[in-house]
Formats: structure tokens, C-alpha cells, sequence
């Protein structure tokens, strides 16, 4: 039983960037999750990975829309994993960033973005 407990705790604890969890940060500074509906196929890997639930399937069409963009935390988990870029960060300005440059960066234990090698 003690086993358990310890296992229980161990999943329930969200390491700071280690998890989806932790929004980005692209939120505090105006920074929006943008679906591009041209460039989607709808296979649903947001649908996966959103920790929000903020993607649905548009049946009448072959894509996926962001439902709920008001719950994203914008912890950029859809952005990394669509193969077709059909996400990215946009801000008020129209400031893009890009899937790749998203791609680039990893979050550390303490929530920073560290730059991966390529």
C-alpha cells in the first residue's frame, strides 16, 4: 500500500516545465495559439496532447479547430507535435512565432527554455 501512495504522489506532482502543465510563458507576453485551418489535416495530435481539452474534429471538414483558446495555457505542446505547422504563437501585433523556432527550445526543470541541439 505504502507503494502505492508513493506512486500515486509521484504521478500526481507537476514538475515546473517538465510537463505541459506549465504554460510557456508566450501568454504573459500577448501571445496567442493561431490555427492556420489551410494548412491543417485534422489527424488530431492537438487533440492529444492539448492538457486543456481546447481542440475539437470538424467532422464536415478534414480539420481540427481550436474551441477553447480562452482555457490554453499556451504550453505550446500542439505547436511541437502537428507535422503540418499548422499552429503557431501570434500576438496582437501579428508577431509570429513560428513552429521551428518553437521546436528549438526546450523547457528545463525550472520552466526556462533552453535552446536544443539540432
Amino acid at each position: 500500500i505504502i507503494l502505492t501512495i508513493i506512486v500515486v504522489i509521484l504521478i500526481s506532482i507537476d514538475l515546473t516545465g517538465l510537463t505541459p502543465m506549465h504554460y510557456s510563458g508566450f501568454l504573459d507576453k500577448g501571445y496567442r495559439i493561431q490555427h492556420d485551418t489551410a494548412a491543417c489535416r485534422g489527424d488530431g495530435v492537438c487533440l492529444d496532447v492539448c492538457p486543456r481539452h481546447c481542440f475539437i474534429r470538424i467532422k464536415e471538414k478534414p480539420f481540427i479547430s481550436l474551441s477553447s483558446p480562452e482555457t490554453c495555457i499556451n504550453c505550446g505542446a500542439c505547436i511541437v507535435q502537428c507535422q503540418y505547422d499548422a499552429l503557431m504563437f501570434m500576438n496582437a501585433k501579428e508577431v509570429k512565432v513560428l513552429p521551428e523556432e518553437i521546436r528549438r527550445y526546450k523547457l528545463t526543470l525550472s520552466g526556462k527554455r533552453k535552446e536544443t541541439e539540432q
